[in-house]
């Protein structure tokens, strides 16, 4: 049976390994089978079972802040940079990463790029767009400069920031809520925030943001 948790976020983190953004919210949306040494004991019938985990959206925010993980952690390398060319476009529909699987379109409208080889230094700069038919612009400390969006695309991003497009506004979504945040996260795994079900597929959570 389904056991579904939602959760507030601020932004979504994706893994840069895939390539590009839409890669990262398949890889973060993916259905996750749980066995073996992580098998799940049913709160229904108290056996152990087999048991399926997924993220996805719930209730999509008017601004969706995508944060990719360009710094690794390991006994080798400690906030070393991940220099993987990550694609990304201007505009963005949510709909198969959400529960409900509507039309969620999004447009970019900045970007925050990182110069340096670790966490620990370099150095911060952004493009930002001034509106929604108006042009690019690098801000780089005091100097801003106009720059096309075919340059923007070709950045090494570390957070892109989208806005929902007006036209595809809606209301909130109803459901429950842990606390504050840019939207709602929906979690579906054997763990207490989740969702799972004995066997097969567990139906998927709608909302802004499914973590698991």
């Amino acid at each position: 049976y389904p056991s579904n948790t939602y959760d507030p976020f601020w932004d979504l983190s994706l893994e840069v390994g895939s390539g590009s953004v839409l890669g990262g919210l398949d890889a973060f949306t993916r259905a996750e089978r749980l066995s073996g040494g992580r098998v799940y004991k049913c709160e229904k019938c108290k056996q152990k079972v087999q048991a399926s985990k997924q993220l996805q959206i719930y209730q999509c925010p008017p601004i969706l802040t995508i944060h990719l993980k360009r710094f690794a952690f390991s006994a080798q390398s400690r906030g070393g940079k991940l220099r993987h060319a990550v694609r990304f476009q201007s505009s963005l529909d949510l709909d198969r990463f959400t529960t409900h699987g509507e039309s969620q379109q999004y447009e970019l409208f900045g970007v925050i790029v990182h110069e340096g080889s670790s966490m620990r230094s370099g150095h911060y700069w952004s493009m930002v767009k001034t509106g929604p038919k108006g042009p690019w612009y690098r801000c780089d400390d005091s100097t801003v400069t106009q720059v096309s969006e075919r340059q923007v695309l070709e950045v090494e991003a570390y957070v892109l920031c989208y806005r929902r497009v007006s036209e595809f506004h809606q209301a909130p979504r109803a459901a429950p809520s842990n606390g504050n945040g840019n939207g709602t996260c929906a979690k579906r795994s054997p763990r207490p925030n989740g969702v799972s079900r004995c066997s097969g597929h567990a139906p998927g959570p709608a909302g802004a943001a499914v973590f698991g």
